[in-house]
């Protein structure tokens, strides 16, 4: 058997030609035959056959049978008659069709065995080994923080792509980023099929396969094509792998049950400001495994929409855990909350960073980072203000993975306050300037704006705005003119300043 769309779309490739009749959708046939003139005299047939007919010899059978007619005069046909307007040599045409046939059983049959693995208990392993026998290649599944959960053949130490550490195995760094170069991360994200890359650093082919819980990528399917090259059969297969495997994904207690988890009871303490000792603290730590550290931070994952479905919080921490090794995690409040240590202020490397990014786009969510600190007796202080951030930056639209407290401390200020008495904070210069503009179509705003955020130097805000640097003064001087500023006073610049951002605030939760 195989959908008659199917059939038509390999007939179409296979002679190079169109067929203009839209079969109805999943149109199951289970074999195919040639018209006879004994079909002109007879209203038997079988649903389920296509026949095969020319146009001149067939065209006044009208019952409900589906035929392709050949050397057809028109594009359109009535009742289930499908018109091909080239003459094509019928044998040719029914052994296309035969193969199609034979290759869609050939699938059935494949899946029919994953299918009693996965009825059987075998799990992912059972699976994989399938998956194994039948593409010859070696294939291995993958969360999304790029660790190795199961292969075949089994992989436990370190290979040219892979980096075997703790007990894990993780897929090694250059192969990241020739995934990244190649926009396969991207592709895995997006994609609902499997696809073939090309990657540099390996001279064959590779297939990968997103696997999906309901809209969530929770991991992907890697075959290295060491044994010939794919096949559209080969693909169609890898998908059906990719379905068994989140099916199984989801009996999987890691992704669908709640789980004692080792920082929870530290971590709710600790956010909850129930320690009093300091040396108690610490204590707790190295019971924990957890070494202290000169800087920490709070970090806070939240997600960028509802999905119908989601893994257990389990599935997140362990993959938040290998690309973030000196971290704590749990659900705070309904919240994934992070505490990561850190030798300086800044919380991430740069091989962190990308893990992370990944990690965040692949199950759609974004991070809220606080400020580095140094006293563990300050934590809740540093959740509040980070949950603070995050519950704004939602307000006003989200447009990037990572929210830096250090990057929106203001805003945050801003959005703690009601909107309706914030715009008594603007200076009256600002006021004045910002009307002008609108009333005049000028850019008195935006070039103070440019000339704030270059320190102050004329030559460099003169090339961001794109003007002679005589220009620039000629404006800064009519500015002072007509709004009375002062760019030579400190305190009226940061007032200045201070507005400029509020204004642009005011903006965003306007529009949205």
């Amino acid at each position: 058997m195989a959908y008659l769309s199917t059939i038509l779309k390999r007939i179409a490739q296979t002679f190079r030609i169109d067929i203009y009749e839209t079969p109805i959708e999943k149109t199951v046939i289970d074999g195919v035959c040639f018209l006879t003139s004994k079909d002109k005299r007879t209203r038997e047939y079988d649903p389920k056959l296509l026949y095969l007919g020319r146009y001149e010899e067939y065209f006044d059978i009208y019952d409900q049978r589906f035929m392709l007619l050949t050397a057809s005069p028109s594009q359109i046909l009535p009742g289930q008659q499908i018109a091909i307007l080239q003459d094509l040599d019928l044998i040719a045409l029914y052994n296309t069709i035969a193969e199609e046939i034979l290759r869609y059983h050939r699938i059935q049959q494949k899946t029919e065995e994953l299918f009693h693995s996965l009825h059987s208990g075998y799990g992912i392993e059972g699976i994989l080994n399938i998956a194994y026998h039948h593409l010859q290649n070696p294939i291995a599944l993958c969360d999304t923080s790029f660790t190795i959960l199961c292969s075949c053949p089994r992989i436990t130490t370190d290979t040219v792509d892979l980096e075997a550490k703790s007990g894990r195995v993780f897929v090694r760094e250059k192969q990241l980023e020739d995934m990244r170069d190649t926009q396969t991360i991207e592709k895995i994200y997006q994609s609902p099929y499997p696809f073939v890359v090309k990657l540099t650093y390996n001279p064959n082919d590779q297939i990968y396969a997103p696997v999906r819980i309901r809209q969530s990528v929770v991991g992907f399917l890697n075959i290295l094509l060491e044994n010939g090259s794919v096949t559209e059969e080969d693909l169609e297969f890898v998908y059906n792998v990719s379905r068994m495997i989140s099916i199984e994904m989801q009996k999987d207690n890691t992704y669908n049950s709640k789980a004692g988890l080792k920082y929870e009871y530290f971590l709710a303490e600790l956010f909850d400001g129930n320690y009093d000792r300091q040396e108690y603290v610490r204590h707790q730590l190295v019971q924990l495994g957890f070494r202290p550290a000169p800087y920490y931070f709070v970090l806070i994952c939240q997600f960028s929409k509802e999905l119908e479905y989601r893994p257990a919080a389990k599935y997140y921490f362990d993959q938040i855990l290998a690309i973030l090794p000196g971290s704590m995690v749990t659900m705070y409040h309904g919240k994934i909350t992070i505490l990561l240590s850190g030798q300086s202020q800044t919380p991430f490397n740069e091989s962190s960073l990308d893990k992370l990014e990944t990690f965040l786009k692949m199950n759609q969510m974004i991070l809220g980072i606080s400020y580095a600190f140094s006293d563990l007796f300050l934590a809740p202080h540093y959740y509040t203000r980070t949950v603070s951030m995050l519950d704004m930056y939602k307000k006003t639209g989200y447009t990037q993975r990572f929210v830096f407290y250090e990057e929106n401390f203001l805003k945050n200020l801003f959005h703690m306050c009601p909107n309706d008495n914030l715009i008594a904070d603007i200076h009256p210069h600002i006021v004045s300037m910002h009307q002008y503009d609108i009333d005049n179509h000028t850019e008195y705003i935006h070039t103070l704006e440019v000339y704030l955020a270059n320190n102050r130097n004329a030559v460099a805000t003169a090339a961001a705005l794109h003007i002679h640097k005589s220009t620039f003064f000629y404006r800064l001087n009519k500015m002072n003119e007509l709004f009375r500023t002062d760019t030579t006073n400190g305190k009226l610049l940061f007032s200045y300043n201070y507005s400029l951002h509020l204004i642009r605030y005011l903006n965003n939760v306007k529009k949205s």
